[in-house]
């Protein structure tokens, strides 16, 4: 058998890659030879989506089979619905050591997630995350929205829409967060977020804000 060069092969992969609706091609170079192997993973798996019960458990079962794709992610992007907010906990049994964004939509079908199955639901294992979109969440209290954000030390850009997180009196100057260096909020419908200092009682509009420590 000739063997083909290393970069034809990348070539070729990432051409199937740029091809519309052509993961399959790249699942099946994951049963040929291991040069190919490696580039149609990098495709597969940098960014992983779950909308669904069932993505969640196929997910969680590949990563016990193939632990090495952990290192491999880069975005997970997940739809939490009501009735499959609890397999949303089967991510935080993994280690993701290269995921860089995480983004959040509780809103799917005319649906709001009403709650979290834990405070600490969103906190993956991620040393390097560094963006985190959240949307059509509710959070109970202003506190476990602040331990979601402080979960991530070196978040840099934080997007919000339409959350619903209850105003609180409490103080919230004590709390130290990322260095956040953007940040987008966009509440056209729900309740007062509540965010200490120039944060409070944002409606209505979306705002940029750089080189600003979230405390």
């Amino acid at each position: 058998m000739v063997e083909l060069p290393q970069e034809l092969i990348e070539r070729i992969i990432d051409e199937l890659n740029l091809l519309q609706g052509n993961r399959k091609a790249l699942f099946a170079a994951l049963s040929t030879a291991r040069s190919f192997r490696i580039r149609a993973r990098l495709h597969l798996f940098q960014r992983i989506y779950l909308a669904n019960e069932q993505h969640f458990h196929k997910f969680d079962e590949l990563c016990k089979v193939s632990p090495s794709i952990l290192g491999i992610v880069r975005t997970i992007r997940v739809v939490i619905r009501p009735n499959h907010s609890q397999a949303l906990l089967s991510l935080q049994a993994h280690p993701f050591p290269n995921l860089a964004a995480l983004e959040v939509d509780g809103w799917k079908d005319g649906y709001m997630c009403s709650e979290l199955p834990r405070d600490d639901a969103l906190t993956l294992s991620s040393k390097n995350l560094s963006s985190l979109t959240l949307q059509y969440l509710f959070f109970p209290d202003s506190k476990s929205f602040r331990n979601c954000i402080q979960s991530y030390p070196f978040l840099e850009s934080l997007s919000l829409r339409s959350l619903d997180v209850p105003a609180s009196i409490e103080d919230a100057h004590s709390y130290l967060g990322p260095p956040i260096r953007e940040l987008s909020i966009t509440c056209p419908h729900y309740g007062t977020c509540a965010f200490p200092d120039s944060f409070r009682r944002m409606r209505k509009r979306q705002r940029v804000i750089e080189n600003r420590n979230w405390s």
